[in-house]
């Protein structure tokens, strides 16, 4: 039996990525608002889970005490200050 291959060559740019939201012309939306503190929030949940790895290494280091001060107070400040402001 021959298997399709699709060409992808051939298919519009739009509608490969029809389901992405693309700011134009400098127009944020909410939803690339939520996609930002998504990421802000992935990256330092995984800053946080190697602090916790590394204690559970070495003991009563100091990497795991700067990141639980710091990580949290990081992403509330760069989060509340891309939601706290009202349009």
């Amino acid at each position: 039996m021959k298997d399709k291959f699709i060409d992808d060559s051939k298919i519009p740019l739009e509608q490969v990525m029809s389901h992405v939201t693309v700011a134009k012309e400098g127009a944020v939306t909410e939803l690339h608002l939520l996609g930002l503190a998504k990421i802000i929030l992935l990256i330092v949940s995984f800053l946080y889970f190697l602090a916790g790895i590394s204690e559970l290494i070495i003991p009563a280091n100091a990497f795991y005490e700067a990141a639980k001060i710091t990580l949290p107070s990081i992403a509330t400040l760069v989060i509340g200050y891309y939601f706290g402001s009202s349009k």
